[in-house]
């Protein structure tokens, strides 16, 4: 993925800092993504929104051999879209994006993704 972003950089395409949604937007050391976005962000992009799932990296050493598993990420940019009556942040996909995180001990957050109005039908 590193060198995905590298050649983004290189072709002039849109790179766009993440972080945790509870972090101040000022506090640049609590910045732990960054995305490559394939278009030009309409509107203010500070409210622009990626829900990332990550399973963590870890290791195996139950037979005495060592495997490390990479930490496993997918970034989706989402509307959110207020909460529901469990009292789950609602969100709805926008579409997929690519990106490098780095996350250490954030703690998780439950959410719920509303179904597209077209499968409902």
């Amino acid at each position: 993925m590193a060198d995905y972003i590298v050649t983004a950089m290189d072709a002039g395409k849109l790179l766009q800092l993440g972080l945790p949604v509870l972090k101040h937007p000022n506090a640049y050391w609590s910045y732990r993504a960054i995305f490559v976005r394939d278009y030009v962000i309409s509107g203010d992009p500070r409210k622009s929104f990626l829900f990332t799932s990550w399973s963590c990296a870890r290791k195996d050493s139950s037979d005495g051999w060592v495997t490390r598993f990479p930490a496993k990420y997918v970034s989706l940019e989402v509307k959110r879209d207020g909460r529901t009556e469990s009292g789950y942040e609602a969100l709805r996909t926008r579409r997929w994006v690519n990106g490098l995180c780095f996350f250490d001990g954030e703690s998780a957050c439950n959410f719920l993704f509303l179904w597209l109005r077209l499968l409902m039908e």
